[in-house]
């Protein structure tokens, strides 16, 4: 999509009792870095803990620059809910009509679309994580849903269950791919996240997890007004490599 070669650094720690000593964590990363120029990458991702200031400044000396920053909401059942007159309805990929409708308004916390030195790309870029939202549903590895008032579309969800995390917890485990809210009216965003997730609560769900970009103040505050918690914050940076 770019026509760059980009890598991702997974994981990158230092042994509690070194750290802050012999810049160890500075050349382990210049180190890594060396790893990519040889393998011919463009350019590099990172995401550390938001408050780790010790690794975000490390970053930052190495060339790294933020660009993004994305929240991890939890929601812990315990019902029981409301009854709600809104309507929830499962999408189907063959719905080609409502499918196209969804695809042109997913938001996913995609840090490269926030890098300013990708902004040719940036219509590539999105159309690639529509193309994927799309294959995710028509593969059945998530499902779509939306909420409806008297026929009126409120919002859409995708949402798939991380079986390996359910079964390390005994309990389900459900993760909110994508939220799209329709209505701006805030009333109408928090009725249509309590009718989904009672719908959630009748696949037994236990934990419901979802990412949000930490400047979407509307739907954080639909988030913590329906139940949800902030329990993580991450800082996304970027390092572009000659």
């Amino acid at each position: 999509v770019t026509g760059k070669k980009i890598g991702s650094i997974i994981l990158l720690a230092v042994r509690k009792e070194f750290r802050g000593k012999n810049h160890i964590a500075e050349n382990l990363v210049q180190t890594v870095l060396t790893l990519f120029l040889q393998y011919q990458f463009n350019m590099v991702m990172v995401g550390t803990d938001a408050d780790n200031l010790p690794a975000v400044f490390i970053y930052l000396k190495t060339g790294f620059k933020p660009y993004f920053q994305w929240g991890t909401f939890r929601y812990h059942y315990q019902g029981p809910f409301l009854k709600s007159s809104l309507k929830i309805e499962k999408v189907g990929p063959d719905d080609k009509k409502t499918m196209r409708k969804f695809i042109s308004l997913i938001d996913r916390p995609f840090s490269l679309v926030h890098d300013r030195t990708l902004k040719p790309h940036v219509n590539g870029l999105l159309k690639y994580m529509s193309e994927k939202a799309q294959e995710e549903i028509q593969q059945g590895k998530s499902e779509l849903v939306c909420v409806k008032e008297k026929n009126k579309v409120l919002a859409y969800y995708t949402f798939a269950e991380q079986k390996g995390i359910s079964r390390v917890l005994g309990k389900k485990f459900f993760r909110i791919n994508d939220l799209v809210f329709l209505n701006k009216n805030h009333d109408k965003s928090i009725k249509s996240m309590h009718a989904f997730l009672k719908y959630l609560s009748m696949k037994e769900a236990s934990i419901l997890e979802v990412f949000i970009r930490i400047n979407d103040w509307p739907g954080i505050k639909v988030l913590c007004q329906s139940g949800f918690t902030l329990v993580h914050m991450t800082t996304t940076l970027h390092k572009h490599l000659k």
